[in-house]
């Protein structure tokens, strides 16, 4: 399945909130964290599993993830998530393209010509 492949209309605060939980657990990175979303079909499911199977992973936790919406809201900003429609479409793109992005300013100017 390819990046583009993940594209969905509409992701819900919890699987927002697990997706935070999911790529900022130690040794998952972008590929890892698509695989893992592959495979249980969210980032609710997939911390479930890990959380269930592999403790040794120590998943973030729901509390850090929660001050992270808390403080970047504080500061204006939000996050985009691939597959979401406000993700950059040059970003869904690449290889590897980060799940999660942390923003501030002025969304338009993602999508806008560069020169």
């Amino acid at each position: 399945m390819a990046m583009g492949d993940f594209q969905s209309s509409k992701i819900t605060n919890a699987e927002k909130i697990a997706r935070v939980r999911l790529i900022r657990t130690n040794k998952i990175g972008p590929a890892t964290f698509q695989r893992l979303l592959q495979t249980h079909g969210s980032a609710v499911s997939a911390i479930d599993f890990l959380e269930t199977n592999q403790p040794e992973l120590a998943v973030y936790s729901y509390e850090k993830a929660i001050s992270e919406f808390d403080a970047l809201h504080q500061m204006d900003g939000d996050f985009l998530f691939l597959g979401d429609a406000t993700y950059p479409e040059r970003l869904v793109a690449i290889a590897d393209a980060p799940p999660v992005l942390a923003i501030k300013g002025k969304l338009e100017l993602a999508s806008a010509r560069i020169i």
